[in-house]
């Protein structure tokens, strides 16, 4: 489940105080292709038609330097009908470096005009989109894309198609020039939150950077706790240690001042020994001294 924070948001419309963002990138971002192809063919076969298509429509078109994804919009036994959609990497990259200036973490990148997969709504809708004298149709029946119309067509005369061809469905526009009867301004708010990795053209190194970088943090706060704990255990034994270091240092005191009292009290008992040596003395020697015998 997705975060709350993440929102969605339109490029060149993002917020700059939103962190968390799924970008979605206007149609002259990519190029679009509608290919029919057999069904009978190997894969291999299916691919190498696929690049030919590309490079016949697309100027010095190469794969290699391109993002690409493939859109089912309808099958049989014989045949499929599919769109590529492709983005430069070189111009994702330009997407996200701005992402990532603005300090801005992006959890996908699509196509605006595949909006509808992300509806809530399972109502059939039209998304359209103008540029380079083209009107672009994007036909939608719950959630699927079922067709998509390329056409050249002079901007006076589009309201008029979509009148003749269009006229009781609800039309989602992604130009704010295209605002006529039943054709809507599209409204993100409108589309549930959510992540389609089939159709995310958000690079899959981006997201391993993210999750090591998100890692790399995770590990440095818990360095950063420990080398805490560690810190406050050996000031907390320093402290201690003080103290039993200074209590000795009383006790030393007091048993040297003990000691102190203890030689006085010898030199005491030593003097006072001998004063009664001497003391001995004198009375053993009048008890040995005769008496003088007056004659009678």
């Amino acid at each position: 489940m997705l975060n709350k924070k993440i929102k969605y948001f339109i490029y060149d419309e993002f917020s700059q105080y939103t962190k968390s963002i799924i970008l979605f990138l206007p149609t002259d971002f990519f190029k679009i292709t509608k290919i029919t192809l057999d069904r009978n063919i190997s894969e291999r076969e299916r691919e190498v038609e696929i690049e030919e298509i590309l490079e016949e429509k697309f100027y010095n078109y190469n794969s290699f330097f391109h993002y690409e994804k493939e859109i089912i919009l309808s099958k049989d036994e014989y045949q499929e009908t599919i769109i590529i959609v492709s983005i430069e990497k070189e111009k994702l990259n330009d997407v996200i470096k701005k992402m990532d200036k603005n300090k801005i973490s992006l959890y996908g990148v699509y196509p605006l005009f595949l909006i509808e997969f992300f509806n809530v709504s399972d109502e059939n809708k039209i998304v359209i989109d103008y540029y380079e004298n083209s009107l672009y149709i994007f036909e939608y029946e719950k959630y699927h894309l079922s067709a998509f119309l390329e056409i050249y067509l002079s901007y006076e005369n589009i309201e008029g198609y979509l009148v003749e061809n269009y006229n009781n469905t609800d039309i989602i526009s992604l130009d704010k020039n295209l605002n006529f009867n039943n054709c809507n301004y599209i409204n993100l708010e409108e589309y549930r939150v959510s992540i389609n990795k089939n159709l995310d053209f958000l690079p899959k190194e981006y997201l391993q950077n993210r999750l090591t970088k998100k890692l790399l943090t995770i590990f440095l706060y818990i360095g950063i706790f420990f080398s805490l704990l560690l810190l406050g255990i050996f000031f907390y034994l320093s402290s201690k240690l003080n103290d039993t270091y200074d209590t000795i240092q009383k006790n030393n005191m007091i048993v040297s001042k003990h000691k102190s009292e203890i030689k006085n009290l010898e030199n005491i008992f030593s003097i006072l020994n001998e004063e009664n040596k001497e003391l001995f003395k004198e009375i053993s020697f009048s008890k040995e001294k005769p008496k003088n015998i007056t004659p009678i």
